[in-house]
């Protein structure tokens, strides 16, 4: 018995966690080179995060990213991406943005496509409750 609620808690946080939230993957033309675009950014932001690329494979970030969204309950969708940052040129890091206001669709994001930036990964989620 005890195992069959260990597995059910997992799969709970899984899920979406606390909240409850289900998220839908926003489709995105590759290559996946896309950040917020200037309708939702910086405008719709609700929280930032950044980590050095090397600590999380994708699937990990985005899922730190969906956690962070299920601790806001005004968060209706989140964009991650890989880049490297400039000024002074730094080693890749993830990048991931909450955003409040309602769902994004492909024409809130657009492509970075400065080979400086090198940007890369990009993914974007709606959340619902």
């Amino acid at each position: 018995m005890k195992v069959a609620t260990l597995l059910a808690a997992a799969l709970a946080a899984l899920a979406g966690g606390a909240s409850g939230k289900k998220f839908s993957p926003v489709y995105m033309e590759p290559p996946y080179n896309w950040v917020p675009g200037s309708g939702i950014s910086p405008s719709r932001i609700l929280y930032g995060h950044s980590e050095a690329y090397r600590q999380y494979p994708w699937y990990k970030w985005v899922d730190l990213m969906k956690k962070q969204c299920n601790g806001y309950p005004s968060c209706t969708s989140l964009v991650v991406y890989s880049a490297i940052p400039q000024n002074p040129e730094q080693p890749r890091r993830w990048f991931g943005y909450l955003f409040g206001g309602g769902g994004i669709v492909p024409r809130d994001l657009e492509r970075q496509e400065d080979p400086s930036f090198n940007v890369r990964d990009s993914a974007a989620f709606n959340a619902y409750d």
